[in-house]
């Protein structure tokens, strides 16, 4: 017999541990959804695999899902050494861990913002340069990137 992998939501894990009579109850009588909770299960059920599978994704993905790095893409350009050594840090250290994903969502989220308030601004600019030179460093060095 061929063993499956199956996803099991975190919801479902919790309702087990803590209401054993629902679950006697569903399996004598069946699960009673309504069509709205139904449709709401399904994305969120999506979602969690989505996430899950990303998670599990090990080569990194920066040519082909999400190749922006707003903020060193600014400062240093498009195809700059630091900006390749950032991109790779994200994808190989940051996209491997729960922290490391919400680190990224967060700076998809704030970074366009903060990009539009640099631009134009040389001495931000140069400040965010200085600022960054320490973690392009430590990023290169977890990434195995040495020039």
């Amino acid at each position: 017999m061929k063993k499956t992998k199956e996803f099991c939501s975190a919801s479902k894990l919790a309702e087990m541990g803590t209401c054993e009579r629902r679950i006697a109850l569903q399996a004598k009588h069946g699960q009673r959804r309504s069509a709205e909770h139904q449709a709401a299960a399904t994305r969120g059920d999506i979602a969690h695999e989505a996430f899950f599978r990303e998670g599990l994704h090990q080569k990194p993905v920066t040519d082909v899902a999400k190749p922006w790095c707003f903020v060193a893409t600014l400062v240093y350009g498009p195809d700059a050494v630091e900006t390749v050594v950032l991109r790779a840090f994200r994808d190989r250290r940051l996209r491997t861990n729960r922290r490391g994903r919400s680190l990224i969502s967060f700076y998809y989220r704030w970074s366009p913002r903060l990009c539009r308030w640099l631009a134009g601004r040389q001495w931000a600019l140069a400040a965010v340069r200085g600022a960054l030179r320490p973690v392009v460093l430590v990023a290169r060095l977890l990434v195995g990137q040495h020039s």
